[in-house]
């Protein structure tokens, strides 16, 4: 029987951080750590062990930076996010996730706690678990009740992150058509035939299903930057017990991270392979609405996870209004893709280190002047092309973690390799940016003043 032993627990090899948003979760950020993925890496390798189980845990980023600025010391670290009913003979890796706000309403039918959306990297194949989340004011006391897991082979070939549009719809990355852990011959058929068509299913089927090509496959994939990832639509029907999955895009060079702006009006997929991000603008029909790509925009980066900044101003005009509130778009991915394979075969070893490089794209007018971008390695010198709509700046640029020399409100290191996944909030600490590094122990990383 497996369970999270809080013992063997650390915020190391995180792959990704959300900062939440809505009423009940402001202020708040969920890290996604497994300090065991030096040995089950189910997109670069190794998969050696699934055993430990990976964790969630609870920051209250915006009490922290409260103190950092007021010199307070004393501020709550992150803790462990509690799974109430998860089944212990689980694995649990988890990678992406995402979660909506309470619904409150006089009426209790239509009255809904907060919902949870976590991939889980199990040792078989993934999936992705759904839980009801409950907020507390201190990190230890917050929890997650377990309702279902989601193993419908098309929502879960190869999931990589996800975004939740509402407590029973999500849009979930497939980063490989070719998968470490390969289903069942009946269940990849199912997904390439609806992918494909007749007779490519067949024959991809095939080929996925030979043991000796399916690492091969993977990496030819991920090498040659092949259009073979995709997303797909997840939708739950509570009443009848059932999940539905559509597919909203294919064609897609590993499709690694999702996300929804603030307005509700773009979601932005990640290309790793592009190198860049695809941004998709909601278009109003007489049936309802459907999701039309509008942009491709290039990364100096190998584009991983992306989030959307939490500003809460007002309003503007004109094209930085484009995202709501005047949001960016933050990009967080490896400098080298080389290197960062190389670096998940021995992450301890720091000779190796994955260069890190957050960038935030704003948009911005076409007769407006670009500004050039000032880092160490500037965006302008590993753009494969501008976009006159958009400009891109660094954020963080960094090799790995170094050793301070004198401990700076407790802690002995500054820096983050491998990094995958960043958040920020410009309202709190002068603007807090959260880093997460996947293959990076420690493995998150905080910046305040990063809006000034």
């Amino acid at each position: 029987m497996l369970s999270i032993d809080p013992t063997r627990q650390r915020t190391a090899f995180c792959e990704d951080l959300e900062i939440f948003h809505g009423e009940g979760l402001e202020g708040w950020a969920i890290l996604s750590c497994d300090a065991g993925r030096n040995k089950w890496n189910t997109v670069l390798g190794p998969v050696l062990d699934p055993h430990p189980r990976g964790a969630l845990w609870m920051y209250n980023y915006k009490a922290a930076a409260e103190g950092h600025v007021e010199g307070n010391k004393s501020f709550e670290l992150p803790a462990l996010l509690r799974l109430d009913g998860f089944p212990k003979e689980f694995d649990f890796h988890p990678i992406g996730a995402d979660a909506v706000p309470a619904v409150d309403s006089a009426n209790e039918e239509t009255r809904k706690p907060a919902r949870l959306f976590v991939i889980n990297h199990s040792g078989k194949w993934s999936a992705i678990e759904v839980f009801d989340l409950y907020p507390a004011l201190k990190a230890s006391e917050w929890s997650a009740s377990y309702i279902r897991t989601i193993d419908h082979p098309l929502a879960a070939l190869q999931p990589n992150a996800l975004t939740a549009l509402s407590h029973n719809d999500i849009l979930v990355t497939q980063d490989h058509l070719f998968a470490l852990r390969a289903r069942p011959f009946s269940q990849l058929r199912q997904i390439y035939s609806f992918l494909y068509g007749e007779p490519m299913g067949s024959a991809l089927t095939c080929f996925a299903s030979l043991p000796i090509l399916r690492g091969y496959l993977t990496k030819i994939e991920t090498i040659l930057g092949l259009r073979t990832g995709f997303v797909t639509r997840v939708q739950i029907e509570e009443d009848h017990d059932r999940v539905s999955v559509s597919l909203f895009d294919r064609g897609i060079a590993f499709a690694n991270g999702i996300a929804r702006s603030p307005n509700g009006e773009i979601v932005a997929v990640a290309s790793t392979m592009m190198p860049g991000v695809l941004l998709y603008e909601r278009q109003h029909t007489s049936k309802g609405f459907e999701w039309t790509i509008t942009d491709y925009i290039f990364t100096p980066n190998m584009a991983d996870n992306i989030a959307f900044s939490r500003n809460l101003v007002a309003s503007e005009q004109g094209e930085r209004s484009y995202f709501g509130n005047g949001s960016q778009l933050l990009v967080t991915g490896a400098i080298s893709g080389p290197m960062m394979v190389r670096f998940a075969k021995d992450p301890k070893n720091m000779s190796r280190a994955s260069p890190s490089w957050v960038v935030a794209i704003t948009p911005k007018a076409k007769d407006v002047e670009r500004t050039e971008d000032n880092a160490p390695l500037p965006v302008q010198e590993r753009l494969l092309g501008l976009h006159d709509r958009y400009e891109i700046k660094t954020l963080y640029q960094g090799h790995k973690p170094t050793p301070l020399s004198a401990p700076h409100y407790g802690f002995g290191l500054v820096g983050i390799t491998a990094a995958a996944g960043a958040s920020m909030d410009v309202t709190v600490g002068g603007g807090t940016l959260l880093v997460a590094g996947i293959l990076s122990d420690p493995g998150v990383m905080i910046c305040y003043g990063v809006g000034q």
